[in-house]
């Protein structure tokens, strides 16, 4: 190809990434995907997509453990984008469970236990973003997806 053309071609569409989004959102597209487990999979999915956005980015990730350590309590969060609870990488999943813990295929990994806990899987991500601990979420969030291909 030759400057001339390659200066004529019409560049490729940019990629936009995936954000974190909403619970309300969250549970709005599960149930426009059909609401059954493929779409609280793909949920769950999009939703760490989204963390790994907030993560790759160093003033992103500053906000977001200020956000995690402001709230402390979990139970105490606001809804993203005004708040960080790491459950909102489950919220599909749980919604798709009706909160029963051990159907789920990541609460059935867990003998049952909610995501709440602190030592979960999802759990784990809120206490690993109030440490600052960027390389443990990363790889806290590639064992979720091993569980989350696991289930599919």
């Amino acid at each position: 190809m030759g400057l001339r053309d390659w200066l004529r071609r019409k560049p490729e569409p940019k990629a936009r990434p995936i954000r974190l989004r909403s619970a309300e959102d969250c549970v709005q597209r599960y149930r426009s995907a059909g609401a059954d487990d493929k779409a609280a999979i793909e949920g769950a999915r999009r939703q760490i997509a989204g963390l790994r956005h907030e993560i790759a980015d160093d003033a992103r990730w500053a906000r977001l453990v200020t956000m995690a350590r402001q709230i402390g309590d979990p139970w105490n969060a606001d809804d993203w984008p005004s708040g960080f609870d790491g459950l909102l990488c489950a919220i599909t999943l749980c919604t798709h469970v009706s909160f029963e813990c051990a159907r789920c295929p990541v609460g059935r990994r867990q003998d049952g236990r909610s995501c709440a806990h602190p030592n979960t899987a999802f759990g784990r991500i809120g206490d690993l973003v109030r440490r600052d601990d960027r390389s443990g979420l990363r790889s806290q969030l590639d064992s979720i997806e091993a569980i989350l291909d696991d289930a599919e």
